[in-house]
């Protein structure tokens, strides 16, 4: 379990597991890109969601369950990129769900 939140624009280590969705807003609606890379290539693609244990992204790539993962992102209006690791857990029509192994806030 991840013990770290993106919190305005910050990686924040939290005492206790706690819902991070309300600390992920698109500013002015735009979108979080995360520029993604698998053992089979690179890829971008836009962040649906974020939790303090994962990340959803929105793409059509053929992904398996299971598959590890790297990706960075910025958020809009930001200099700092953010960089973590993961596994696909979940797979559906409008993308996948990434479980986080860990989130590097120092890039």
């Amino acid at each position: 379990m991840s013990r770290y939140v993106i919190q305005d624009k910050q990686i924040v280590d939290m005492e206790e597991r706690k819902d991070a969705r309300k600390y992920f807003s698109r500013e002015e609606n735009l979108p979080v890109i995360a520029n993604c890379k698998t053992i089979n290539g690179e890829f971008e693609a836009n962040i649906q969601d974020i939790s303090s244990i994962g990340i959803f992204i929105k793409t059509a790539k053929p992904l398996s369950v299971g598959q590890e993962l790297a990706l960075t992102f910025k958020f809009p209006n930001s200099e700092r990129t953010f960089a973590a690791t993961g596994k696909i857990v979940r797979i559906s029509n409008s993308g996948v769900a990434i479980q986080v192994k860990v989130i590097f806030n120092k890039l």
